[in-house]
């Protein structure tokens, strides 16, 4: 498994996932909640960066090529939505870098349907492409559990951020995966807190599951430090 996940300037990242990073290209309906931004706001400011240095050492002012990413994530998707948007998806679009955020709809699916749909994904991205895995979010904020959100299953989301870590890196060594489950539980939330929460997870959601700028902050603080912009 990769340690760092380095985002070259003038790369064409593609994005994958579920309601919390889709934008609504794929969608047609605008979401909000782009767990992403920030990721593609510190790559623009990294090619800006890049820019200012040129022009100060007078060697001219034009930017720097700045990283491109292709939006793919669709409202609702499971893992095996995913794969199949990204082989309808691959062919016309030659990635040099996958962001894939997925698993928190897996908690509607068997466990061994989830783990043969991770292998499926992993073993169908071209070996020479870096990915970074991002798991699933914690559930309404309450991991470890019970969870008083409708829908939840912090049971199912648990075991996905684990076939994740073990499954996808067996088939893709280039990966680096990114748990969010258990360092925004304990950062964010007291050890034992259960059903204390209100139901917008403490600001960080507007409904216990889709991001507030908030969320979407303290989710970049646990990615960031394993992300690049060289």
């Amino acid at each position: 498994m990769l340690s760092t996940f380095s985002l070259p300037l003038g790369s064409l990242a593609g994005i994958y996932g579920d309601s919390l990073s889709d934008d609504g290209t794929a969608s047609g309906a605008p979401l909000p909640y782009q767990m992403e931004s920030p990721l593609i706001r510190a790559a623009d400011a990294a090619a800006l960066g890049s820019a200012s240095v040129t022009a100060r050492a007078g060697v001219g002012t034009a930017p720097a090529a700045r990283t491109r990413f292709i939006n793919r994530a669709i409202n609702g998707s499971t893992i095996s939505a995913v794969i199949s948007q990204f082989n309808s998806s691959f062919p016309s679009n030659v990635y040099t870098h996958l962001i894939f955020a997925i698993g928190t709809n897996e908690r509607t699916r068997s466990r061994a349907q989830t783990q043969a749909d991770i292998t499926t994904l992993s073993a169908s991205i071209p070996s020479g492409i870096p990915a970074l895995v991002i798991g699933p979010a914690a559930w309404g904020w309450l991991y470890p559990g019970p969870n008083v959100i409708a829908g939840a299953n912090d049971t199912r989301l648990n075991e996905t951020n684990t076939d994740l870590l073990t499954l996808f890196v067996a088939s893709h060594a280039n990966t680096l995966y990114v748990d969010l489950r258990t360092p925004l539980w304990t950062t964010q939330t007291p050890p034992g807190t259960t059903n204390g929460l209100t139901a917008d997870g403490q600001d960080m959601t507007v409904d216990g599951i889709h991001w507030t700028p908030a969320g979407r902050a303290a989710a970049w603080a646990v990615i960031s430090p394993f992300v690049t912009f060289t």
